[in-house]
C-alpha cells in the first residue's frame, strides 16, 4: 500500500489542494487491472491523504532504456493495453490529461498500470483546476490545445493524442518534439507536425 500527501502539506495553495482532491475522487472510482487503484481517501490533522496500491516496478521511461523493446508487435500490445484502460476511464468520465511514459508503472511481469491523475478533468463537472491560458502537463506529449493553454477545450481526444506520442517515443527512442527549451517545445507542439517515425527510425514498418 501506498500514501499519497501533498507535498507542501498545510501550506499549499487552495488550488493545489483542490487538484489533489481531484485526483483523489477521480481515481477512486476507477477499478481496471491497468489504472493504480485508490482505496482510502481522508485528511489528517488538516492534511489530505490518500492510499492506493503500491507498484512494484518502473515507470515507462526507465523500463524501455533498460529492458530495450525493440519489438514493435510488442510496442503495439503494450500501447494496445494502456489505451483499453485509458477508455476505461473516458467511459467513467475521467479525462488523464498528462500521459506520458513517466506516468506508466510497468510491474516486473511487463504489465503496465497507469499512475498519477493529478490533472484529470471529470467531464461531467463544471470545475475546471486550471484558468484557460494556464499551461499544464508534460510540453513533449501534451495535445496543441493543451499546450497552448485552451484548457477548456481538452477532452477524450487530448489523451488519446498523448497515447500517440507515447507510442512514437517508444517506436523511435525520441520525443515527438525535442525543442532547446519549453517554450520552444510548446511552440512546436502548437504550429508543426512532428518528424515521420520512418525519418527517425527507418526500421519502422509502414503499418
Amino acid at each position: 500500500m501506498a500514501l499519497k500527501l501533498l507535498l507542501q502539506g498545510e501550506h499549499t495553495s487552495p488550488e493545489g489542494r483542490s487538484r489533489f482532491e481531484r485526483e483523489a475522487k477521480a481515481i477512486s472510482r476507477l477499478r481496471h487491472p491497468n489504472i493504480v487503484a485508490v482505496h482510502e481517501v481522508g485528511e489528517y490533522e488538516g492534511q489530505p491523504f490518500f492510499t492506493m496500491d503500491f507498484i512494484d516496478g518502473l515507470p515507462l521511461s526507465k523500463f524501455a532504456r533498460r529492458v530495450k523493446i525493440d519489438s514493435q508487435v510488442v510496442i503495439a500490445d503494450l500501447c494496445a493495453t494502456i489505451a483499453d484502460a485509458v477508455q476505461y476511464a473516458h467511459e467513467q468520465g475521467v479525462i488523464h490529461r498528462d500521459l506520458k511514459p513517466d506516468n506508466i508503472l510497468m510491474t516486473a511481469n511487463g504489465v503496465p498500470v497507469i499512475t498519477d491523475f493529478g490533472l484529470a478533468k471529470e467531464l461531467d463537472s463544471m470545475t475546471m483546476l486550471s484558468m484557460t491560458g494556464e499551461v499544464m502537463g508534460t510540453p513533449a506529449f501534451m495535445p496543441p490545445e493543451q499546450a497552448s493553454g485552451r484548457t477548456s477545450e481538452t477532452d477524450q481526444r487530448s489523451d488519446v493524442y498523448s497515447l500517440g506520442a507515447i507510442l512514437y517515443w517508444l517506436l523511435t527512442s525520441h520525443e515527438p518534439f525535442e525543442g532547446k527549451s519549453m517554450v520552444e517545445t510548446l511552440t512546436l507542439v502548437v504550429h508543426e507536425d512532428p518528424p515521420l517515425p520512418t525519418r527517425v527510425n527507418p526500421a519502422v514498418s509502414g503499418d
